[in-house]
């Protein structure tokens, strides 16, 4: 499968709400946070997100997992949203831990 967009294309943003103080953006890369998941030597290229799952086979799938860090250690974090920048790859949250 071809690249649907060039590395550094902004697709979307996670906003983290805490329930006190500003939000906080994490803007999704392509090529940083997110590659195409069907081509088995692209890498992220943001230190902080790994593969996570892999389905094997001739055409391996695979999921990457983001950590960025909470913006109020300690704090609650009221919402968190997700939004898509409408380009050819689009965001997209299989879960989301908080430590």
């Amino acid at each position: 499968c071809p690249r649907p967009l060039a590395d550094g294309t902004r697709i979307g943003h996670i906003t983290l709400w805490p329930a006190e103080g500003a939000p906080v953006e994490h803007a999704l890369i392509y090529g940083r946070h997110v590659v195409h998941w069907g081509e088995p030597s692209a890498v992220p290229a943001d230190a902080g997100t790994v593969e996570a799952f892999r389905a094997g086979g001739p055409d391996p799938q695979r999921v990457f997992r983001t950590t960025w860090a909470c913006p109020e250690p300690g704090g609650e974090i009221a919402m968190i949203s997700l939004s898509s920048a409408m380009r050819a790859a689009g965001p997209c949250i299989l879960a989301i831990t908080m430590e």
